[in-house]
């Protein structure tokens, strides 16, 4: 007869059983450990995902809809920015377009009769016609930008910066008319987390750019997070954030509630054909009131220093 022999085993089953149940229950352990966290890791990643983008969708909402709304009429407590005075918002692209076409039905020597408050886009139009460019000369330029971003070569985030060198010549002298005649004419509204809106007053090319830098600054969508000025420490966003404390204007040049000046508001793509529809519309526009002229010759440059005659 065969008799059985057990031969020597060198897996677990020859463990004393109190030894193989704890190497068993560590086993297990790990294994289910491990699977917590990678859930909870996933579910983590998921939440934080979710409230980005509805908090980023909550943002341009607030933002188109107080591109759009006469924000004014909810809120009276603002100081009035005086007479001869327009206002113009930002928009996005859509609004650029459109009030690049208004601003260039009035001749250009009737709008520096004026000054303006505006904020992101608002400022680059105001800047474009003042500089005497063209539709063609300005869809160039922002053309130029849009290709060196889908050519990877700039970031969106430099997409304002590289339209501005390309649309305003460098660092002009003291005596260019752009400094004296056009860069005291716009007042750049910025929106600053610490307060509720600055006025930037530009006394040269790059303190204007820096200025539309700064009030073009949507977060993670024209620039990324919140930046922090070096020299005052203030972090500043987009100016149409702050819209609701933006000084009254004589005349406001607020857009209107046009498809295309909706679904194109966030469109850094458009094509020629868009463009020139967007400008057509605002070059026919006839809604808009421009200011009675103020003649500022007699304006004093130093208001402080000014005598009224009339008081003798």
């Amino acid at each position: 007869m065969c008799k059985n022999v057990v031969t020597p085993s060198t897996t677990t089953t020859n463990l004393p059983s109190k030894q193989r149940i704890r190497n068993g229950a560590t086993i297990n352990d790990q294994r289910e450990g491990r699977k917590p966290f990678l859930s909870s890791l996933i579910s983590w990643t998921l939440r934080l995902v979710v409230r980005m983008a509805i908090t980023i969708i909550f943002l341009l909402a607030f933002y188109l809809l107080t591109s759009t709304l006469h924000v004014h009429s909810f809120v009276s407590d603002v100081p009035h920015a005086g007479p001869a005075t327009v206002y113009i918002p930002g928009g996005g692209f859509s609004g650029f377009w459109f009030h690049l076409g208004y601003l260039h039905s009035i001749p250009q020597e009737d709008l520096l009769s004026y000054d303006y408050y505006c904020f992101s886009a608002g400022c680059l139009s105001i800047l474009s016609v003042f500089m005497n460019k063209s539709l063609d000369e300005v869809s160039e330029a922002a053309f130029a930008a849009q290709n060196a971003w889908t050519s990877g070569n700039r970031s969106r985030f430099e997409l304002v910066d590289h339209f501005f060198d390309t649309l305003v010549p460098s660092e002009p002298d003291h005596g260019n008319e752009l400094t004296r005649n056009i860069i005291p004419r716009i007042k750049v509204l910025v929106t600053t987390l610490s307060g509720r809106v600055e006025i930037v007053q530009a006394n040269n090319v790059q303190e204007l750019k820096d200025g539309i830098i700064k009030t073009t600054w949507v977060p993670y969508l024209t620039g990324w997070g919140f930046p922090r000025d070096t020299t005052s420490g203030a972090t500043f966003v987009d100016g149409g954030f702050s819209r609701f404390w933006h000084p009254r204007c004589e005349t406001r040049l607020d857009l209107p509630l046009i498809w295309d000046t909706l679904v194109h508001t966030f469109n850094p793509a458009l094509d020629y054909t868009q463009v020139r529809r967007l400008w057509r519309a605002g070059y026919e526009y006839r809604h808009y009131k421009m200011p009675r002229k103020v003649d500022r010759t007699f304006v004093p440059t130093n208001p402080n220093n000014f005598t009224d005659n009339n008081n003798d």
